[in-house]
């Protein structure tokens, strides 16, 4: 879960919404041409028959003519040796200063097909404010692989199956001066499977069910343009469960049941801290 926050006011004293009046500096530090904060995340975990690998970022930029926030997640998935690109979640929430116009744009794709497009760009001129509201999950199936087991003397075909879910929550509020917006990207991934063989065995198939990853990374940023300089503000943090659940392949043939383990995971759940920053530079 990514969450996005962008506030940009033009102000005339150090008095700036969403900070502490311990956070603001008394000052602001080197001038700059353009600030830009970006901070990222990524890692792949599993093995040769089960895997996931996450990518999440956001940045913030500013400069005196337009500021704007976007994030990013990004979640592969492994299934006996495929690998695909299973969720890609993007957003982006701009005010051009000067020009007094405000945009977004949001994409969902699955499995490389954009499921999911908004784009927008209006005028701020009249300064009431322009909001957007978007709340969508989709529950998907990704895509299958099949390989070759023995359970005892029995070779079983085991088709395995990538499915979970994508989903997005978007909410904006942009003025002349003021931007607020959150962005919430999610990705989820589990594995099921079924077995066949030849038709003299009595029966096989798969017991369990696998987490392959559940990513979300709330974040909040703000940016606030004032006459004294950029006041910038981050909090990310990345939220992980993966690798859970097991899966046992068995067969029965005369009177015997014969079992092979795939996988038997006790599951990794962590929080990183990707981002706790907040400061002020001039603007050139």
């Amino acid at each position: 879960m990514t969450k996005l926050t962008l506030s940009v006011l033009a102000l005339t004293s150090l008095a700036v919404p969403g900070y502490a009046l311990a956070d603001v500096p008394d000052s602001c530090g080197t001038a700059v041409a353009e600030l830009t904060k970006t901070w990222s995340k990524s890692d792949s975990f599993g093995d040769e028959n089960f895997g996931a690998s996450y990518a999440a970022s956001a940045t913030l930029q500013g400069k005196r003519d337009g500021l704007s926030v976007a994030g990013n997640l990004n979640a592969d998935a492994s299934v006996f040796g495929s690998t695909q690109n299973i969720v890609k979640v993007t957003g982006k929430a701009e005010a051009a200063v000067v020009a007094r116009t405000s945009s977004e744009s949001l994409d969902v794709f699955v499995v490389g097909k954009n499921i999911f497009h908004h784009s927008r760009s209006s005028g701020t001129g009249s300064g009431s404010g322009v909001t957007l509201s978007i709340n969508k999950n989709w529950d998907v199936t990704f895509f299958s692989a099949d390989k070759r087991f023995w359970a005892g003397p029995i070779p079983v075909k085991v088709k395995a199956t990538a499915a979970g879910s994508a989903g997005i929550a978007f909410n904006s509020d942009i003025g002349i001066f003021a931007v607020n917006a959150s962005l919430v990207p999610t990705a989820k991934a589990f594995a099921t499977a079924s077995a066949s063989v030849d038709a003299w065995v009595a029966e096989a198939g798969v017991d369990g069910r696998l987490t392959l990853v559940e990513a979300s990374v709330p974040t909040t940023g703000e940016l606030n343009l004032t006459t004294v300089g950029l006041y910038y503000k981050a909090d990310s943090d990345l939220a992980l469960n993966y690798l859970s659940g097991r899966l046992n392949v068995y067969a029965k043939a005369l009177g015997k049941r014969y079992e092979k383990k795939i996988a038997d995971w006790s599951g990794t759940t962590k929080n990183y801290a990707l981002a706790h920053e907040a400061g002020c530079v001039k603007l050139f």
